[in-house]
């Protein structure tokens, strides 16, 4: 015999019994169970009353389940132990088949999204190439700039090379007339020598000219002694204005080095002979342009966004278009006063509309599903029951409003319930569940 607290321990560690969670009703567990927030901590699953099974979320999901009388362990009839075996392989069965369902969705959104990454990259590979192509515009555009600023060095080197020549041509002037007044000094110093020899006899003539002669010579030294002056000061200038000159030619060489170098990490140099009055126009027309069409649109990544939302949608339509290429075209006659509704169909590509009556029993149910998938569209009840809705279908429109229905059900919040006597050929998912009655036979 095995102790009693030994297989207890077993049956918790195999089946995690601690983190089973007991709940009275089905209404109980799901208010507990289906928010996040209210999930009590390891939680792993929880059993109702009823034998229902609920899982918490964020993977919130239930099953139905039923509680027998008999034990599951420790019984003394064989029949018992497998019944009970039986009925745990069916329910490993079914959860198996959720599973690969499961897996089928998984490897169905991963191609879509590598067919999506595709797409990016084809779109990533575009944007790249115009982007090259910008750039190779843009450094142009600076080398051509470069160009002009080149130019305009060029022009100042020059300024500043005739106004060297000019400074040099004034130092010899003012060297020539250093020498001039050192001569008239020499000479004006012989003179007082002369002067003072014929100081006793200053009433002579001869005084009166050396006189004469000596205002002449200072008058000469006056006006020789103001030129040099001027030069001087206009020297000053020049000295000045070589300096300012020197100063933003190496300003405007550090500019050019500077912008050449940038331009020559991006792209090597591009011969052009464009005026650069054209090239700035163009740029602002280019600038203007993208402004404009930015107002209008929006941003690159705004319009891609827009574009694959639109895309999107398109091809849903174009799948509901494919599939509905056999609908019926009719006409919906309501008269108020004899509160009497009247539906005529054209069936197929028929031109005429025949009344509901002459119609045949697959028609009249394809127009009947369409007429009430037209009405759900303008009422918003919290759940939809439709009842043997396929019966006189043939195969192709049954799968074609089976699947329209369950679009239809998919793009709601609400919930829905088809009834149908029919095989269906539908897999359930985390949002589809199917049901089957067991044949009376068995």
């Amino acid at each position: 015999m095995v102790p009693i607290s030994s297989s207890v321990e077993v049956t918790i560690d195999q089946y995690e019994l601690e983190r089973i969670v007991l709940i009275p009703s089905d209404t109980e567990a799901h208010d507990l169970l289906s928010k996040q927030n209210n999930v009590p901590r390891n939680c792993r699953r929880a059993i109702t009353k009823d034998g229902n099974e609920y899982f918490p979320a964020p993977s919130y999901r239930s099953y139905g389940g039923k509680v027998t009388p008999r034990p599951k362990y420790l019984q003394v009839s064989a029949e018992d132990i497998v019944s009970n075996l039986e009925e745990q392989s069916k329910h490993e069965r079914h959860n198996i088949a959720l599973l690969e369902s499961e897996l089928i969705k998984m490897k169905e959104e991963k191609a879509q999204k590598d067919k999506v990454i595709n797409e990016l990259v084809v779109e990533f590979s575009r944007l790249k190439n115009q982007i090259d192509f910008v750039s190779q515009n843009l450094t142009q555009v600076k080398d051509e700039l470069n160009q002009i600023s080149a130019v305009s060095t060029d022009a100042i080197t020059e300024e500043i090379t005739h106004a060297t020549q000019h400074l040099t041509e004034l130092v010899e002037v003012k060297n020539a007339l250093q020498h001039e007044c050192d001569t008239i000094e020499t000479y004006v110093d012989e003179a007082f020598q002369k002067y003072k020899e014929v100081e006793t006899s200053r009433n002579s003539e001869t005084t009166r000219t050396v006189l004469d002669e000596i205002v002449s010579i200072d008058n000469k030294l006056s006006k020789v002694n103001s030129k040099k002056i001027k030069l001087e000061h206009k020297k000053q200038e020049l000295e000045k204005t070589l300096r300012s000159l020197e100063t933003e030619s190496d300003r405007q060489r550090e500019e050019t080095n500077r912008s050449f170098n940038q331009a020559s990490k991006l792209h090597e140099r591009i011969d052009s002979d464009r005026e650069p009055e054209l090239i700035q126009e163009e740029i602002k027309n280019c600038q203007a342009f993208i402004g404009n069409v930015e107002s209008r649109v929006g941003k690159l990544d705004q319009v891609l966004a827009h574009y694959m939302e639109k895309k999107a949608s398109y091809e849903r339509a174009q799948e509901k278009l494919h599939k509905l290429q056999n609908a019926l075209m009719g006409v919906i006659t309501i008269n108020f006063e004899r509160e009497t509704l009247t539906m005529k169909v054209a069936p197929g590509n028929k031109q005429a509309v025949q009344a509901t009556e002459s119609l045949s029993g697959g028609e009249r149910s394809f127009s009947t599903v369409s007429f009430i998938m037209a009405l759900w569209n303008i009422v918003q009840p919290p759940f939809y029951f439709l009842d043997e809705f396929d019966v006189f279908m043939d195969k192709v429109n049954r799968q074609i409003v089976l699947e329209s229905l369950l679009s239809h059900a998919k793009e709601s919040n609400a919930q829905f319930v088809f009834l149908t006597p029919l095989d269906t050929s539908i897999k359930p998912n985390h949002q589809t569940k199917v049901l089957k009655l067991k044949s009376p036979r068995e």
